[in-house]
């Protein structure tokens, strides 16, 4: 099917954006209409709100504001018969009032890739500065573990290379081509201070678990498996970097919070709320295995700790509802 995407981005690249997204605008509408009710407000963000969008290979992620008291799964089950339409694209949920407690784990420089949601909440934004060098580091290394296929047919992709070192505030004037990205990213002043450049780049030509990036790129999909010796050695594997690696950490952590929380009536329409437990043991787990302030430990272990007790409500919420 990816190969079918990129072969369709391929043959349609000539055709004037303008045109192309108007299609992608007609798909969003019908999905909104399909889903909308009073109780809601939806939109789009990432790459059809930035407008970096590229025919057959993006999707339409969406933003889904709700009232907690109106969640129930017979809306859920509209969603997931609709979502095609969305062409792959994820739904993230911000639940009302809740979100005001977990935005604050929310990455600074992802936030920008949801102008409405950053509109807002931007009442609740106002100590979002603290080490935001970090943050930009964190963000670029998402950004790059999204990254699949950088090296084919780099072209499609470069649009939306641009729209992310535009959103980190750097230069991206010199990106024509995988090898101008990996140079351009491996020369960012943060990313040199935390990397080795030559280890970065072996890295970015070759992305693998088994480098010591990967291992960190890979920290918080451990846990969607039960405890295990294997699980918990990779945890302890993560521990063996430098403090400034841990404080990475730490900021991944934080935005796992959020990511969780986004994703949270996902996880309890899918019934995988057990595997989400254990993935919140394994993550209080590394958390507290980090070398970092007791101060930032208790951040961190607060917001999991908080996002088990919403699950736990809104699971016995959906029960009782339908």
């Amino acid at each position: 099917m990816n190969k079918i995407r990129f072969f369709i981005a391929i043959f349609t690249f000539t055709i004037p954006n303008k045109i192309t997204s108007s299609i992608y605008q007609l798909l969003f509408i019908f999905f909104k209409r399909k889903i909308k009710n009073p109780n809601t407000e939806i939109w789009y963000r990432n790459s059809l709100a930035l407008d970096y969008m590229v025919f057959g290979l993006s999707d339409i992620d969406t933003s889904i504001w709700l009232h907690k008291k109106n969640l129930c799964l017979s809306y859920l089950k509209t969603i997931e018969k609709y979502k095609n339409f969305l062409l792959g694209g994820e739904v993230q949920f911000y639940i009302e009032p809740e979100i005001f407690n977990f935005i604050k784990f929310a990455n600074d420089f992802e936030l920008r890739r949801d102008p409405t949601l950053k509109e807002k909440t931007i009442n609740h934004l106002e100590n979002f500065i603290q080490n935001i060098e970090i943050k930009k580091v964190v963000f670029l290394l998402k950004m790059i573990s999204f990254e699949k296929n950088a090296h084919l047919f780099f072209f499609l992709r470069n649009s939306k290379w641009k729209a992310t070192f535009s959103i980190i505030d750097e230069d991206l004037s010199k990106i024509t081509d995988k090898e101008s990205l990996i140079n351009q990213i491996s020369n960012i002043s943060i990313i040199k201070k935390f990397f080795n450049q030559k280890d970065l780049k072996d890295f970015l030509t070759k992305p693998s678990l088994n480098h010591h990036l990967g291992t960190i790129l890979s920290s918080n999909q451990i846990p969607w498996c039960q405890e295990s010796s294997e699980t918990l050695q990779h945890i302890k594997n993560l521990t063996n970097f430098s403090p400034d690696l841990h404080e990475i950490i730490y900021f991944w952590q934080r935005w796992e919070i959020w990511g969780l929380f986004t994703y949270l009536p996902n996880l309890l329409f899918l019934g995988t709320i057990e595997q989400f437990k254990g993935h919140i043991n394994n993550q209080i787990y590394l958390t507290n295995l980090l070398k970092i302030s007791q101060d930032k430990k208790n951040d961190v272990l607060e917001g999991f700790s908080k996002l088990r007790q919403l699950a736990e409500g809104l699971e016995t919420q959906l029960k009782i509802k339908d």
